[in-house]
């Protein structure tokens, strides 16, 4: 007896010795992302991240003046916005297995027609973190990140108290390609008062919402990245410049008559001159419309 008192106090004191190992939280996986979804209240939008498996461990975000690369690689994006809300998931997935395979919660990138929230764009999706940029019309304030349970979701609500105004955004219409001119519809949309030029800018270069990307519309870049330089003068001459690349593609509309049709409809504008990413335009001088060489058949 004596000799099994002795043994069992010598294991109880190494056991006191060796460290315990800890099981890790959520062992069976990241929790997945499963929908995003929106809706427009009267003074917020709402943007909603619902999860199966239970909330991410932690959820941060943080006020961008640019857009957030994209990651690996930290390549740019085309996200738009005047402000960017930069949101990053810890331990949590959005896809079935690594990328690039198919997302567990529906299209990576999306557009909106809502006051002030103008797309998501997926920024980040391994290592177990999932990261996105909100595109915002004008940079006002995250009212509330609420983490909700029954079921899991994360809920932002971004203010939208600023003054709008009524425009319109042409679109290609892939449905009208195999008839005649001009190949292009406007859906409707607001920007902010105080930035209507760059507003229209940013809603055309954001794209169509889902919704109208399904009933036929596209927006074509013509290989562009973005836009800079956007300026008019007293003459009613609108100017901007592509970035990134610029290149004729096969449809009948190009991104110079998206970007002529939709700043023609803003007034004081009666002529739209567009340069190439070389900061070329083939008539910088006229009262006319002009494209770079690389938007010419």
């Amino acid at each position: 007896m004596r000799a099994m008192r002795v043994a069992i106090a010598a294991f109880t004191a190494l056991a006191l010795l060796v460290p315990l190992t800890t099981v890790p939280v959520a062992a069976d996986g990241p929790h997945t992302l499963v929908d995003i979804r929106v809706a427009q209240h009267d003074g917020h939008d709402r943007i909603v991240f619902e999860f199966v498996g239970g909330l991410p461990h932690e959820t941060s975000w943080h006020w961008g003046d640019a857009a957030p690369p994209e990651e690996p690689g930290n390549e740019p994006t085309y996200a738009q916005g005047e402000a960017y809300i930069h949101v990053t998931f810890k331990y949590a997935t959005g896809t079935e297995k690594v990328a690039p395979y198919d997302t567990t919660y529906g299209v990576e990138d999306r557009a909106f027609d809502l006051p002030n929230l103008l797309e998501i764009h997926s920024v980040q999706q391994e290592n177990g973190l999932i990261g996105f940029g909100l595109g915002v019309m004008h940079k006002t304030e995250v009212l509330s990140v609420q983490k909700l349970t029954d079921p899991p979701r994360v809920v932002f609500e971004i203010s939208s108290d600023f003054d709008r105004t009524p425009v319109s955004i042409w679109f290609a219409d892939r449905d009208l390609f195999a008839g005649g001119p001009p190949y292009m519809v406007a859906v409707d949309r607001t920007v902010p008062t105080h930035d209507i030029q760059r507003g229209v800018m940013r809603r055309l270069f954001a794209g169509p919402t889902i919704d109208e990307m399904a009933d036929g519309l596209r927006f074509v870049r013509s290989h562009a990245t973005g836009w800079t330089d956007l300026s008019v003068n007293d003459n009613a001459i609108a100017r901007v410049q592509l970035t990134g690349n610029c290149e004729l593609g096969p449809q009948p509309v190009s991104i110079g008559k998206e970007i002529t049709r939709t700043l023609k409809d803003l007034p004081g504008i009666s002529w739209v001159k567009i340069y190439g990413p070389n900061g070329n335009t083939t008539d910088p001088d006229h009262q006319t419309d002009s494209l770079p060489a690389c938007l010419i058949p």
